[in-house]
């Protein structure tokens, strides 16, 4: 099991806990898989296909940015 079987697994904990208020905390666990994993591979940003409106909504809020091509792609730079 690797770091993007970690991820898939946190994107449905973010599901299931939708309306629960832990979406920041299990946000906040993914990107720091994403930066540990950094450590071993090359990596520099966190990406993400949002379901619809309101969960590209939520990820604007917590720094990420849009991709021009496609709204609903989202990503967050994982720095230097």
């Amino acid at each position: 099991m690797g770091p993007n079987d970690d991820l898939h697994r946190l994107e449905r904990e973010l599901e299931r806990s939708h309306k629960q208020g832990i979406g920041p905390l299990l946000l906040g666990l993914a990107v720091q898989r994403c930066l540990d994993a950094k450590r071993s591979v090359s990596g520099y940003a966190l990406i993400v296909d949002a379901k619809d409106a309101a969960a590209k909504a939520f990820c604007v809020r917590h720094g990420f940015r849009t991709f021009q091509d496609t709204p609903l792609s989202l990503y967050l730079p994982l720095g230097g």
